[in-house]
């Protein structure tokens, strides 16, 4: 911070000066005569101007330029407690150019009830309470114009806080119903999820014909979605939370695309190399779609089609997306794409010995960050598809397990 007394009458600081509203009404030649009772000061971007708690100084501040911000440090007997693995401080505001800084300690004396930080370089007008007191002398008028225009600049100030508490506690208020709604749904799911679980073990275990048990399997996962689409209608929760909007839909699609065509590319790669060097897989065909061999590989070949957007509600718009509002603190969103490809993974390891659970994680990763960065089950549901039949039907990857 640097105190500056030579430039406070320079054209410059003037021109800036008479643009503040605690100038307002005073003629420029009479703010000319103001000007040398103030101190110029100039920070530096992130430089500290006031410490909560630390300073004792009264003095008002005007801002001329830059942006800072006002920050509040979280009190409470268990500090300690409270700062550990969480920020102990937060911005309560941002004041630019026409902005005032300590009204309420140069007029009535107060401690410094936050700090100040400046964003950008800054350049302000500061007026010691004693300072004022001579310009009082000297300047009467003036000075009373003046005071009249700090007491009407902090009323509207005082006002728009006011109206934005009351805007935040409505947000607040609403961000906690629907918490609370998205926490009561993922509840349900979970023990829907149990009940599903435990019916396609009981199914794969009674039914000799993998390819009937294949069929029943999807019809299954389409009532689970129905359950889940009827609960979603009566919890009254916006369907945007499950991905179920058209907002971002053409980026969505856009990158599924480009992202799919990647991973193609990069299987077909994987399983060429591995055909030409590892002698194990020299007997393999690189692309393996044969209808008149393979029985019921176009009805699979359609039910994958099918059922997969299901998979993709399931997995991440109702997984994915009650995860997102149940979790709290840092990295919700990362949490929230491993636990839920987690739990939709343990639905698929009654298939390839348990294996086809493990298969089905690692791409759900990549499925669960291009949900993320849209909230639209279009684009993954699209993904989805492209990359299931490549990898199940013309490359039959499984052929490598």
């Amino acid at each position: 911070m640097v105190y500056d007394l030579n430039l406070v009458g320079q054209p410059e600081t003037l021109a800036l000066a008479e643009g503040h509203p605690f100038f307002q009404g005073i003629p420029v030649r009479d703010v000319e005569c103001l000007l040398p009772f103030f101190k110029l000061v100039r920070l530096n971007s992130h430089e500290m101007l006031i410490e909560e708690g630390l300073d004792s100084s009264k003095d008002l501040y005007l801002i001329l330029f830059g942006e800072l911000d006002v920050i509040k440090k979280v009190q409470g007997k268990d500090d300690h407690v409270i700062s550990e693995g969480i920020d102990n401080q937060f911005t309560i505001a941002r004041l630019a150019a026409g902005d005032s800084i300590g009204e309420l300690s140069f007029i009535k004396g107060y401690s410094r009830s936050a700090s100040v930080q400046s964003v950008t370089p800054s350049v302000l007008l500061g007026l010691k309470p004693d300072e004022f007191i001579r310009l009082e002398n000297k300047y009467p008028r003036m000075t009373s114009r003046m005071m009249k225009n700090m007491a009407g600049y902090v009323a509207d100030r005082l006002n728009k806080t006011s109206a934005n508490e009351v805007k935040a506690l409505k947000i607040e208020l609403q961000n906690s119903i629907l918490n609370s709604k998205a926490n009561l749904f993922f509840s349900y799911v979970i023990g829907l999820l149990c009940v599903y679980n435990l019916v396609i073990h009981l199914i794969t275990n009674l039914s000799k014909d993998a390819n009937r048990a294949s069929l029943i399997s999807a019809a299954i996962i389409i009532i689970f979605s129905g359950v889940l689409a009827l609960m979603i209608r009566q919890s009254k929760l916006p369907a945007k939370i499950f991905g179920l909007t058209l907002t971002n839909w053409k980026p969505a699609v856009k990158e599924s695309l480009l992202w799919s065509a990647v991973l193609i590319v990069s299987f077909i790669t994987i399983k060429w190399a591995l055909i030409h060097y590892v002698p194990k897989y020299k007997a393999l065909s690189l692309f393996d779609f044969n209808l008149t061999q393979q029985k019921y590989l176009a009805f699979n070949f359609i039910l994958y089609g099918l059922h997969s957007p299901v998979q993709e509600f399931i997995a991440r718009g109702v997984l994915q997306g009650s995860l997102k509002h149940f979790f709290k603190g840092n990295n919700v969103t990362l949490r929230a794409i491993i636990v839920s490809n987690a739990l939709f993974s343990a639905t698929h390891v009654h298939l390839l010995n348990g294996l086809l659970g493990v298969i089905v994680f690692v791409p759900g990763l990549f499925w669960g960050w291009l949900y993320s960065r849209h909230n639209n089950l279009i684009g993954v549901s699209i993904s989805h598809l492209l990359i299931g039949w490549t990898g199940l039907f013309f490359l039959n990857l499984e052929s490598l397990f």
